[in-house]
Order: C-alpha cells, then structure tokens, then sequence
C-alpha cells in the first residue's frame, strides 16, 4: 500500500543556480552576478514568496578541457543571501575550450547527489532536503550547446541524456534554462514542469543583452522567485 506524503508547504524550497562558466560567457557575467542579486532580493522582501529557502551557486565547464576543474560545487546556505550573494560573485568565465560543454554531466551530478534523511536535526550542506520537506529548482545559464554523453565518473560514463531525464524525474527537480533555441535543449525542455528561455542567435549575444536589460531581467527574476514559491503536489512512495 502506498503512503502519500503531505504536500510540500508553500514558499520553502531549495534551488540551485547552475551557471555554464566557460570563457564564452565573460561578456554577460557581470550583468548576471548583478541580476541574480535581484532575485536575492526578492527572498527577502516583507510579502517575499519564500520564507525558507536553502540556494547555491554551481559552476559547470568542460570535462574534457578542464578536467577536474570542470565544476565548482558550492554548499547550500539556508535563509542567508549575503553567503549566496558571495557564491554569486566568484562567478568567473574561463576554460571550456571549444563547445560543446559538461553540462548533462553537471545535472547528473545534482540530481544523484541524494537527500538529508527525513526528520534529521541538521540539514547536509551538500545535499537537497528530503523530498517532501522542500521544492527543488534548478535555474541555469549558457550560451553553448553540450556534450551528448555522461564522462564525469567511470560508473556512469557513456551515458546520455534519458539518463538525465530519469535522474532529474526521480529527485523531482525542476528546471528552468536560459539557453540556445537548438534541438537539444527543446529536448530538455520536455522535463516536467521545466521553462525553457530560448536565446536567438547569437546565443552569446543574446544572453549578453538579456542579462544586461535590467528591468527586463529583473521582471523574469521576481517572476521567478514566485514560480519556486509555488505549491507542489504530493509525493507518493
């Protein structure tokens, strides 16, 4: 017999700002380390849609040009945008070589990184809350297309991004991207729940004046402090 869990309160929720940081995308890192700030912002506004909320700053590269340099993980922090806003300004483009980029790998990794137990006193930094304690979003950022296949660890190279699929379906993890308008990435848009910000070409360009529009991006980042916020259906286990 199943148990269905209560469903997740509204507002408390844990997301990851997962941001493609190969040297491509130096002409909009500054726009996004100063817009993301907004979003951090708006956590804490007197009618915030968030009132408890883990985030941090994940920065994925090239596996293969970069080695183990290819990711820069970060701890969640808990109600605490001055520990996040720091995260948010290490932000540095560099490495990656030519595309593509590691990035199926680096939502592999966040989606296998496991939970703390249900009912723990002290939540693990590095990992998500447990299930029904919490939403889960991912926001990402890049200007370039991504390898097809998994390489970060021998147990799960060579795979692609059904594995992807399957690992973020299983944590429940919602994906919202800002990314290139290719067959990939409309690929990806097919997760549950995801919202997929297609960028006209160049893509470079593109995310460079996106992020360099300060109302504009404001607007879809307290959009999007609401859209985490929002209720989750229950889980059923």
């Amino acid at each position: 017999m199943s148990d269905v869990m209560p469903a997740k309160k509204k507002g408390v929720a844990d997301f990851i700002f997962l941001v493609d940081g190969t040297g491509s995308m130096h002409k909009c890192m500054r726009a996004l380390k100063d817009n993301i700030s907004v979003f951090l912002e708006g956590l804490n506004e007197s009618q915030g849609a968030l009132h408890d909320w883990r985030g941090k700053v994940v920065v994925y590269r090239d596996v293969d040009a970069d080695g183990s340099a290819w990711m820069e993980n970060n701890p969640f922090v808990q109600n605490d945008p001055v520990s996040i806003r720091n995260q948010v300004q290490t932000l540095e483009a560099k490495g990656g070589g030519d595309e593509p980029e590691s990035l199926l790998d680096a939502l592999h990794m966040i989606a296998t990184t496991g939970h703390t137990e249900k009912g723990a006193v002290t939540l693990d930094p590095m990992k998500w809350r447990y299930p029904s304690d919490a939403g889960r979003v991912v926001i990402l950022f890049t200007d370039a297309s991504f390898h097809s296949r998994i390489k970060y660890k021998p147990e799960v190279a060579g795979g692609t991004i059904n594995d992807v699929f399957a690992a973020m379906t299983n944590a429940r993890i919602i994906l919202h991207f800002f990314a290139p308008d290719n067959e990939d990435y409309n690929r990806l848009s097919e997760l549950p729940k995801s919202e997929f910000n297609a960028l006209d070409e160049p893509p470079v360009q593109s995310l460079a004046t996106l992020s360099g529009d300060r109302d504009k991006f404001q607007k879809i980042m307290l959009a999007l402090v609401k859209t985490i916020s929002s209720s989750h259906e229950p889980i059923v286990l």
